[in-house]
């Protein structure tokens, strides 16, 4: 944990240690709640907007819903919130722990 806050990268830790059990948060739970639910895999990792992000989205969504009907919307916020996924994915991979 204290190699983490110095910014020592795992190479110049001992093997042993630098391959142990990773305990921070799962990029991929982060990136499948940000794919179905924008917002909510940012509040997993633990930043504050996240649920802001999700509320603002959730409520965009269902006013799509409403004037365009049920699945419409769905084939033009999928492609979308797979971007967040990724993005979300890669920044829970960059942010893990040594």
């Amino acid at each position: 944990m204290a190699a983490k806050k110095c910014e020592v990268r795992s190479a110049h830790i001992p093997w042993g240690i630098a391959k142990r059990q990773r305990t921070g948060q799962n990029p991929w739970a982060a990136a499948i709640l940000n794919f179905f639910f924008v917002g909510l895999g940012y509040n997993y990792l633990g930043f504050w907007w996240g649920f802001l992000v999700f509320m603002s989205y959730m409520s965009i969504f269902t006013l799509a819903q409403l004037e365009s009907g049920p699945f419409t919307p769905y084939m033009y916020a999928y492609p979308i919130t797979a971007l967040f996924a990724a993005q979300t994915f890669y920044m829970a991979k960059k942010r893990s722990d040594l």
